[in-house]
């Protein structure tokens, strides 16, 4: 057998009937190179979502904010519900 790098560590074990050997080894690798050549800085805020380095700016979006009345309603009435019946079922699906 042969391996790249300086070895390591070594462990021989035994189990279930069967001898197998661990070997740790250590190599040198090349950084990996980002293909990007420019940078971007991104400020992330409380009026605003996110700005960019560039002026460009990201609003956020509130969907979350404005279903979360349905979506309270919804389990409010999943919870009169008769737990595992049809009714039940078709209400846990909206929630």
């Amino acid at each position: 057998m042969s391996f790249e790098g300086e070895s390591g560590q070594v462990t021989i074990s035994l189990k279930a009937g069967a001898w197998f050997v661990f070997v740790q080894t250590e190599r040198k690798i090349e950084s990996p190179v980002h293909p990007s050549t420019t940078l971007v800085g991104v400020d992330v805020g409380v009026k605003r979502f996110a700005t960019l380095s560039d002026s460009t700016i990201y609003l956020l979006i509130d969907a979350f904010r404005q279903a979360e009345a349905a979506v309270a309603k919804a389990q409010r009435a999943l919870r009169r519900k008769v737990k595992i019946s049809k009714n039940w079922i078709e209400a846990r699906a909206v929630v």
